[in-house]
């Protein structure tokens, strides 16, 4: 037996589900490409942090060891003008050194000069010494005087220094009070085996000098004089 079947006639339908499914396939690949490219850019921006935090932690490094440097640079600058703040205390603590040692030499060398005088001499002029002292005409001079030692006793005097040269051309001579400073009389002694008398010489303008004499008076219960002359420093004998 035969069963007739109707259905509608739709010749649009078929059209309309292949565009459906077009439209579909095309929604989803246009998802599925949006997806992945979201995909990428997150790992991108990952990536981008991740370099931009090896790059900050990179300059921070950088910025550690360049400060690093700099302390070091500093302390080796320090360290630098220490040493050579130490070398100069030193190479001058080395000269007073060396300028005690040659004083003490010759502080020996004065002693044994006054322990090898001949006795029985008594008291003398031992030596004069004259250096110019600072601008003018200004000397300072330093005397130095003896005594043969018999004995314990002290010898007390006063010494008056004269200057004699030329002036004008002409022979002058200048007394003691106008020749040492501060103008006074003769300078005072008291000792038991040597003394050094120090002072300044004051030359008047146009005033060549040419010889300083040296004359001694010692008080006691007798009473004695010595009396030297020296040349002046510099001056053809």
């Amino acid at each position: 037996m035969h069963r007739l079947v109707i259905e509608p006639h739709r010749p649009w339908l078929k059209y309309v589900v292949v565009v459906l499914l077009g439209v579909t396939a095309v929604l989803t690949f246009h998802v599925v490409q949006q997806r992945a490219r979201l995909e990428h850019l997150d790992a991108e921006a990952g990536y981008q942090a991740a370099a931009r935090v090896r790059a900050e932690s990179a300059l921070a490094d950088a910025r550690g060891l360049a400060e690093s440097l700099r302390e070091k640079v500093a302390r080796l600058e320090r360290s630098r003008q220490v040493d050579t703040e130490t070398y100069h205390e030193m190479d001058l603590e080395m000269r007073r050194i060396q300028d005690q040692i040659r004083a003490l030499r010759e502080e020996v060398m004065f002693y044994r000069r006054i322990m090898s005088a001949d006795r029985g001499q008594g008291l003398s002029i031992r030596t004069l010494t004259i250096k110019p002292e600072g601008t003018g005409e200004r000397y300072h001079f330093e005397l130095v005087l003896t005594r043969t030692i018999d004995n314990d006793r002290v010898t007390e005097g006063t010494v008056a220094l004269t200057v004699s040269g030329e002036r004008g051309g002409r022979p002058a001579e200048l007394p003691h009070a106008s020749a040492v400073e501060p103008g006074e009389g003769p300078l005072e002694f008291s000792f038991k085996y040597f003394q050094r008398i120090e002072g300044l010489l004051s030359l008047p303008p146009g005033f060549v000098p040419r010889r300083v004499f040296v004359r001694v008076e010692v008080k006691g219960e007798k009473p004695s004089r010595v009396e030297q002359s020296f040349e002046w420093p510099g001056v053809a004998g």
